[in-house]
């Protein structure tokens, strides 16, 4: 039996049957409490395997072009053959502990003042035992636009004893809940009118944290690992040659390059692999300016910076975008004289990474020119020159870790999964992970984190070229 929540119901002409309209897959409706009043106190909001995992949210951020996107840390290993890929992050607590969530309203209140909270439609859930849950039902809270200074406040929560570490999840929708902190550590939410346990019945939320870790989640039992071929990660991938550091910025000189003046300026330049580090450091800097075969990016205390020897990739920027095609000029350049070869990404998948449009569904190639992709559709969401996209292969392999056990009574950051890499010629791979039921169903793959990695021709241990793919 699947519980919905009733939309519509019309009766036919035919005066034996209705049409009905119900509204499920969205967790806050997975309860027998739904509607009911007074609100019982129900155990748990996710349905006890009603429903595949929440996407995984590991609370470690190394993200990818944006703060919103967390990863993982990545190792590679290439001391083995094949070259052995290895994630660590944060494991969900899937045992739920006997302790009883507290009675939430079904709507919050707002005030345009006072906060950092943008615009828009947030879910609300109150913990009464921090990470390890289990959580309330959602409680939804619609910010009107006018300004970016919001608060959101829920009153009348309903304690049946006293709480062991009140703590707030909050996100824009029921895959993206993320942990605001326990109320005695976080800025971000306080608490307030105690009842006679001492649980505050009201909380406001001054802003609303795009990182941490993500709901308890009893449908979570395995991790997923998905690895994809990236046929074009950039206009072009090299070797960092001599890095010159200077106050603010830094020079990256690349042999062989004969660029124009300035013809990467504000294009982002990002790490694909370091090679003798075992760790995978994340690495995106925008370029500032370059000369012939120098790129000047940023330099300062808490930036990233690049070493000789990296292996890099150049990001396309859209350039060129309309309702079915993307593309880059700059397909064509002193690294790729000829550019894409026509017609050759036909059946390999665009997938836009940052900017307008990222993480929306990939779209399959119909045809190419030496800088433009057509896709077979339309975009869900239309690319603008904010948009920066890889080419994927259409083929990916997947992997089910054994299954993870975990309370939340020991250290939950580690290992998580380890699997041999899926090319062992000088290849790029798109790492995604993702929380799985015991059926190795999982949330598409773009809600997950993802690394992008490069794996060396593993002739020796050691020794490795870099071929132009970019």
């Amino acid at each position: 039996m699947q519980l919905f929540r009733l939309l519509s119901a019309q009766p036919q002409a035919d005066g034996e049957s209705w049409k009905i309209r119900g509204q499920f897959h969205q967790d806050q409706w997975y309860e027998d409490a739904y509607g009911q009043n007074p609100v019982p106190f129900q155990q748990q909001a996710h349905g006890s395997g009603r429903s595949i995992p929440y996407p995984w949210r590991p609370g470690v951020q190394i993200a990818a072009f944006s703060s919103q996107r967390l990863g993982f840390e990545l190792e590679v290993d290439t001391t083995v053959y094949p070259a052995q890929i290895s994630a660590s992050g944060s494991t969900p607590v899937n045992v739920p502990n006997s302790t009883t969530v507290p009675a939430v309203p079904l709507q919050a209140t707002t005030s345009n003042t006072g906060g950092l909270i943008l615009p828009g439609t947030y879910l609300i859930a109150i913990s009464a035992n921090g990470t390890l849950g289990p959580v309330s039902r959602f409680v939804t809270a619609v910010v009107p636009a006018g300004t970016s200074t919001n608060t959101i406040t829920v009153s009348g929560v309903v304690w049946p004893a006293a709480a062991v570490n009140v703590a707030a999840y909050a996100g824009p929708n029921s895959i993206a809940m993320v942990y605001q902190g326990a109320l005695a550590t976080t800025s971000n939410v306080t608490g307030s009118a105690p009842d006679s346990f001492g649980n505050p019945t009201s909380f406001t939320f001054f802003a609303i944290s795009p990182d941490g870790l993500g709901l308890p989640d009893d449908s979570f039992h395995a991790f997923a690992v998905q690895q994809t071929e990236i046929v074009h990660g950039g206009v072009w991938g090299a070797v960092v040659g001599v890095v010159t550091p200077h106050t603010t910025t830094s020079d990256i000189k690349f042999p062989g390059a004969a660029w124009t003046s300035n013809q990467w300026q504000n294009y982002t330049v990002s790490l694909y692999y370091r090679p003798g580090g075992v760790v995978q450091p994340l690495i995106d800097l925008v370029v500032v300016s370059n000369s012939t075969d120098t790129l000047t990016v940023p330099k300062g205390v808490h930036v990233p910076a690049f070493i000789a020897g990296d292996v890099v990739i150049m990001r396309p920027l859209a350039g060129h975008t309309s309702a079915n095609t993307i593309g880059d000029d700059n397909f064509i350049s002193s690294f790729n004289p000829s550019g894409l070869t026509v017609n050759a990404e036909a059946g390999n998948l665009v997938q836009i990474i940052a900017g307008t449009g990222a993480w929306s569904a990939a779209k399959t190639v119909a045809s190419n020119t030496a800088t433009v992709l057509t896709i077979l559709s339309t975009w869900d969401v239309m690319p603008d020159s904010t948009s920066i996209f890889i080419v994927l292969s259409p083929t990916s392999l997947t992997s089910i870790t054994a299954s993870v056990l975990n309370d939340g009574s020991v250290a939950t950051y580690g290992l998580v999964a380890s699997v041999p890499a899926a090319t062992t010629q000088a290849q790029s791979l798109l790492i995604q992970i993702g929380a799985a039921n015991a059926a190795g169903d999982f949330f598409p793959m773009r809600y997950q984190p993802f690394r992008e990695v490069y794996i060396p021709a593993q002739a020796t241990a050691s020794n490795f070229t870099i071929a132009r793919q970019f």
